[in-house]
This record gives structure tokens, C-alpha cells and sequence, in this order.
């Protein structure tokens, strides 16, 4: 069950690292904006959740890259999805300040380091992600390795 979290690092370290290169006035301010929002008071467990990912969603949007965008919010979706099926009640599944990080680093237009915190941000959280992912899929009767498909006398 880890494709999420592989699917998520392979495309949003690069998402870092595009936007860290052409980030602009406005762009800094909607980032620093989303990160501020994290901190604020959501009603519900859903509201929450949307806050989270508001930052990634703005990280691909200012990409640039429409594909990558697409590609990104369907893999934010999942998540948001995932989280919210599995696990109820309201958890951090990462310390704020990690968001923090890959801003100072996008700032500072430092493209590799923006994709290393990145990458850092993923794998902190890519074990509980993982196993959400496991349980989620487990529930929709869905294979929980890539390899098995059913076929092949595998069940």
C-alpha cells in the first residue's frame, strides 16, 4: 500500500524544485497565506484536512506545469480521501514546521534544498500515510500490493 506516498515524492519533490525556480511576489504571499491557515481553528475533521493540503495544491499550482498539476491533485484527492475514511478523529500526521521548511527553501529560490525538505516532509509521514493507504485499501476490497491482481492464482 505504499503507491500514494511513492506516487506523492516522486512528482511533488520536482514540484519543489520548479517552483522554488520561478516563485514570485504573489506567489510567496498565497504560500505564506495557506501556511498561516494551517494554524487557524477548522470546524470539522474534513476542514482540517483541506488545510493541510491547501499548501500542496499551491505548490503545483505554481508549477506552472498544467500536467503536473492534474497529476498532483488526483494524488491530493487520494490523500484527503484516505485520511478521512481511515482516521476519523483529528491527527497530525506531521509537525507544521515542515511545510515551513520547504517555504524558507522556495524562498531562498534554492531548488534542491526545496526538494529535499520536501522529500524529508514525505518520508516523516510516509509510514503512517502508508499504512492509512493499507487500511483504506483493505476496505474497499482493494489488492494491497501492485503485483498482485488477482489473476494468476494469487487471491
Amino acid at each position: 500500500g505504499a503507491e500514494l506516498i511513492q506516487a506523492r515524492r516522486l512528482i511533488e519533490c520536482e514540484i519543489a524544485r520548479i517552483v522554488a525556480a520561478r516563485i514570485d511576489d504573489c506567489g510567496a504571499r498565497n504560500l505564506q497565506a495557506a501556511l498561516d491557515g494551517e494554524q487557524t481553528d477548522a470546524a470539522t475533521h474534513a476542514e482540517f484536512v483541506s488545510n493541510r493540503l491547501r499548501f500542496h495544491y499551491l505548490l503545483a499550482e505554481l508549477s506552472g506545469n498544467r500536467l503536473l498539476q492534474a497529476t498532483a491533485s488526483a494524488l491530493y484527492r487520494l490523500t484527503g480521501e484516505v485520511i478521512l475514511e481511515v482516521k476519523p478523529v483529528r491527527q497530525v500526521i506531521h509537525r507544521p514546521k515542515q511545510h515551513a521548511e520547504i517555504l524558507h527553501a522556495i524562498l531562498d529560490h534554492d531548488g534542491p534544498a526545496a526538494a529535499h525538505a520536501m522529500q524529508r516532509h514525505l518520508d516523516s509521514m510516509g509510514q503512517q500515510l502508508t499504512r492509512l493507504e493499507g487500511i483504506y485499501r483493505r476496505r474497499r476490497g482493494l489488492a494491497n500490493d501492485s503485483g498482485s491482481s488477482g489473476r494468476g492464482g494469487t487471491p
